[in-house]
């Protein structure tokens, strides 16, 4: 699955696969993600030289392990990695790779390597990932090779995690933006997506209308023009709305954009705002999509 999903990244980038290529290797990916949520992920702190590291194990069903792989500090950031057989290290890529990270195994003068550096880390949404990331890194400030506002900062990109939020197959970047007015400062959620071309400006669209969502409604759109970029952006408050009620209608995917909203907005400051939006659908028993 690592090489399939390195590849479905890069055809979807450049627009080269029909939609029905698309759609095959989604369910693959489905299939691959639903079999990874079953493997078990355990770790253990270990000393190496005079600094702590983490090595997390990944286990299948039966508690046997079926991979590895070492998490350090490097200096300046956490980064994780393994170095052994072609077999092994394909066998990790895919564990991540269907776990959440962009990584793939690569040759290095004979030997086969993984890396991950801090972005493809945090991008790693299980909690007991998570938890063997967080305990390198408390490790590394009670060892004195950190200090405490570093340990912070770790632990809020940890808890918060990239800056994306998947709709529908479509990968929305979230910041907050903060305006200036007479009336005082004020900060509002852009929720966009700023497609490369316009046939990558069409399979969104197409894929957020077959979702549910209504362009004009629950979502703007701009297709992409003479070589400019085009962008979707989900309307607020009506586009978190449509979430809630595809969540209460028991949706997968809408369940886990708005938990991933949630875990974001907690690490990064904005859960007053998420709320501010989210409650009104959230109180309902129904929701009307036209109001």
């Amino acid at each position: 699955w690592g090489g399939l999903s390195g590849l479905l990244r890069w055809g979807e980038a450049r627009e080269l696969y029909a939609d029905h290529i698309l759609e095959k290797l989604g369910k693959m990916r489905k299939y691959v993600e639903a079999y990874a949520e079953r493997i078990k992920i355990e770790h253990k702190l270990e000393e190496e030289g005079n600094r702590p590291k983490v090595v997390v194990f990944f286990k299948d069903e039966e508690g046997d392990e079926i991979a590895y792989i070492n998490i350090r500090w490097d200096g300046e950031s956490l980064h994780a990695d393994f170095n052994g057989s072609k077999e092994k290290a394909e066998r990790l890529a895919a564990i991540l790779s269907a776990l959440g990270a962009d990584v793939k195994a690569r040759e290095v003068g004979g030997d086969w390597r993984v890396d991950l550096a801090t972005d493809s880390i945090t991008a790693i949404r299980r909690p007991e990932w998570l938890e063997a990331v967080k305990a390198l890194v408390n490790a590394l400030y009670e060892r004195g090779v950190i200090g405490e506002e570093r340990r912070k900062r770790l632990l809020r990109e940890i808890e918060a995690g990239p800056n994306v939020v998947e709709v529908a197959s479509v990968e929305f970047s979230v910041k907050l933006e903060k305006r200036t007015t007479k009336r005082g400062e004020s900060s509002t959620l852009i929720i966009q997506y700023r497609p490369r071309s316009a046939e990558a400006f069409d399979r969104a669209v197409k894929a957020l209308k077959s979702a549910g969502l209504e362009e004009g409604r629950h979502f703007t759109a701009k297709r992409p023009e003479k070589g400019g970029r085009g962008y979707i952006y989900l309307k607020l408050p009506f586009g978190l709305w449509r979430l809630v009620e595809l969540e209460r209608a028991g949706v997968d995917w809408a369940e886990r954009a708005i938990n991933r909203l949630k875990e974001m907005a907690r690490a990064r400051g904005f859960s007053d705002l998420l709320e501010r939006h989210l409650k009104p659908a959230e109180e309902a028993e129904t929701l009307n999509p036209r109001t």
